[in-house]
């Protein structure tokens, strides 16, 4: 197969490539048999330069492109400025604090969730309540950075989940960089150096003293500029919970340049394929499961957390060995998932020993696996990743998203409390 895959890769573009040809069984299917996926991010380090605001008001003003469908839109057309200010702001770095107010602000989309704000055409009353818009992250991380070959650090992000809807990831990264970014947050210098552990013991207190003054100002979140004053549509953790309730908020969309389908996960039809094949199974759809540094494959569906087992009833049918969520609540479930008391007795009879032929066929394989991972790992880090960092070179589509989400969008607006922004609650 290996020279199948050579001869196929011949004849395609260096930014499209074959990595491996795996026997499945008849009935496979990549897009409904697996478990989970997960997607790049990668996101310019300079976005969170906090001059850059300012800096971006300097450009020329950006010429009226008219559209298809009679829209308009702003472009920036003068490819020199944007260039000019590029290059003043491909040394910058982000701060130990801004990288962990980001990380924070991803982790907040870890579980199960109504996303109806996160997509189109469900951000409408019903939509929360819409169960085809609640998805399940199980990851949401900063991996190292990367430096391009013009001295640029790009911000690495990974999230992994069951499934996602339409535009959601690019929402979910436009929404966590406004917070680490401190977007609408008075001063916009009120929320860049302040710590996570800080920030929520600050909230916290906040919350508390609102509470007890019988003010309206929690619905939304203590949203507060470095002075103290309350700042309603200040983009905070908050404001990230908010977006989950049964309320209208929007949101803006980060560039498609960022954004790449990172890995597929087949743990079910794996474990599917082992029991019914024995030793005489196929390779294993696994390419990631040496990576110790990016290995998802302990996060089985089935393994949440307290929290999350509220939400998702997970059963697993061991004569398919087949995963189903449920989404439910606790007066459906009764509360936790019942666990048994006592270790089920194990019945089957025991393996019979793997002939030597099993034995050198299974290691065969297992290197076959390794040597796909190894392509897939530099296909993805010197290919697609060289890539981006190369075309936001010479197309700036994070500068362009970013003079127009200043100039267009007002946190102020978008991000402001929920009072007279509340769907009708379903009957």
């Amino acid at each position: 197969m290996d020279d199948v895959r050579t001869n196929l890769n011949a004849h395609l573009p260096d930014d499209i490539a074959i990595l491996d040809i795996v026997k499945t069984t008849r009935s496979f299917s990549a897009k409904t048999f697996r478990d989970k996926v997960r997607y790049t991010y990668m996101i310019p380090s300079y976005i969170f330069h906090p001059d850059l605001p300012q800096l971006l008001q300097t450009l020329s003003p950006p010429d009226l492109v008219y559209k298809s469908d009679s829209q308009t839109e702003n472009v920036l057309k003068n490819t020199q400025q944007i260039s000019e200010l590029q290059k003043q702001l491909k040394s910058y770095r982000a701060t130990p604090a801004q990288l962990a107010l980001l990380q924070s602000a991803l982790h907040e989309f870890v579980g199960t969730h109504a996303f109806h704000n996160y997509t189109s055409k469900k951000a409408v009353p019903g939509g929360y309540s819409d169960m085809s818009a609640k998805r399940y992250i199980l990851k949401f991380d900063i991996a190292d950075p990367i430096i391009s070959a013009n001295g640029t650090e790009w911000i690495v992000t990974r999230v992994t989940g069951q499934s996602f809807l339409l535009n959601q990831i690019r929402k979910m990264v436009s929404m966590a960089m406004d917070v680490a970014r401190g977007a609408g947050c008075g001063d916009k210098g009120g929320k860049k150096d302040e710590t996570p552990e800080a920030g929520a013991g600050k909230m916290e207190e906040e919350k508390t003293a609102d509470t007890e003054n019988g003010s309206k100002s929690d619905a939304c979140g203590p949203n507060n500029d470095s002075n103290g004053n309350y700042d309603d549509g200040c983009a905070t953790l908050q404001t990230m919970k908010d977006s989950f309730a049964n309320r209208f908020m929007k949101i803006n969309i980060a560039p498609a340049q960022g954004l790449f389908l990172d890995m597929s996960y087949f743990d079910g039809y794996n474990r599917k394929n082992e029991k019914l094949s024995g030793d005489n199974h196929n390779a294993l759809l696994e390419w990631a499961h040496q990576e110790t540094d990016d290995d998802d494959n302990n996060d089985h569906v089935g393994s949440k957390d307290d929290d999350a087992m509220e939400e998702e009833k997970v059963t697993i049918d061991d004569t398919k060995t087949d995963i189903v969520i449920t989404s439910t609540n606790n007066e459906q479930t009764g509360g936790d998932v019942e666990k048994p008391t006592t270790a089920p007795e194990n019945k089957e009879k025991p393996l019979k020993p793997s002939s030597p032929y099993s034995v050198a066929k299974q290691k065969a394989k297992k290197e076959m696996n390794e040597a796909s991972r190894k392509r897939w790992k530099a296909f993805r880090d010197e290919k697609i990743a060289q890539h981006i960092m190369k075309e936001e070179e010479t197309e700036f589509h994070f500068l362009k998203y970013m003079h127009h989400h200043e100039a267009h969008f007002d946190p102020k607006v978008n991000y402001a409390s929920m009072e007279n922004k509340l769907f009708v609650l379903d009957s």
